[in-house]
């Protein structure tokens, strides 16, 4: 896979070493990244053995907000913690109040030099202050993130635009 470089399979908690890598994925132009890292990374991760979590951004959000109500959310970060990859799909489309927009920072923050992270948006960095309702906030995990981090955009058409049905670009 074209993304198979962004894991490090010699990567091992034990040893007590980073990740290699985290890698922003940005769409442009209507294109959607979310198949990269959950066909690419994924794959190529699980074969390696290692342990891969793929979440949406929203839906992430809400079930810290449940874990944090139950008083169970260290539980929820320990859990989030056991694995080696973490990748976050769809960051930024909707965006979050205060307190999910700093109970996720913990998630990313805690993943730091610890776990593999993906992130998908369609979100520059200057706006992830307005997704995470708190701009030093934002500029906080834009920091860790670049720190290991690749930056790969997608642009050109939509695939689901090139091949709609309602477009006249595909046929029944």
């Amino acid at each position: 896979m074209v993304l198979r470089y962004t894991y490090r399979s010699q990567y091992s908690k034990d040893k007590q070493e980073p990740p290699e890598i985290n890698t922003l994925l940005i769409k442009s132009n209507a294109r959607h990244p979310n198949h990269a890292p959950s066909r690419g990374q994924r794959c190529f991760a699980t074969q390696e053995g290692k342990t891969v979590r793929f979440l949406q951004a929203a839906q992430l959000v809400l079930q810290l907000k449940t874990a944090m109500e139950q008083g169970k959310l260290d539980v929820l970060y320990a859990d989030l913690a056991k694995a080696d990859m973490l990748i976050l799909d769809e960051f930024g489309y909707i965006p979050l109040d205060a307190d999910g927009g700093r109970l996720l920072f913990q998630v990313l923050s805690n993943s730091y030099e610890s776990q593999s992270l993906v992130i998908t948006t369609n979100i520059e960095f200057g706006k992830w202050g307005t997704v995470l309702a708190d701009e030093k906030l934002a500029s906080a995990v834009a920091d860790r993130i670049v720190h290991h981090g690749r930056l790969i955009e997608f642009g050109g058409k939509s695939r689901r635009v090139t091949d709609s049905l309602m477009l006249g670009n595909r046929k029944e």
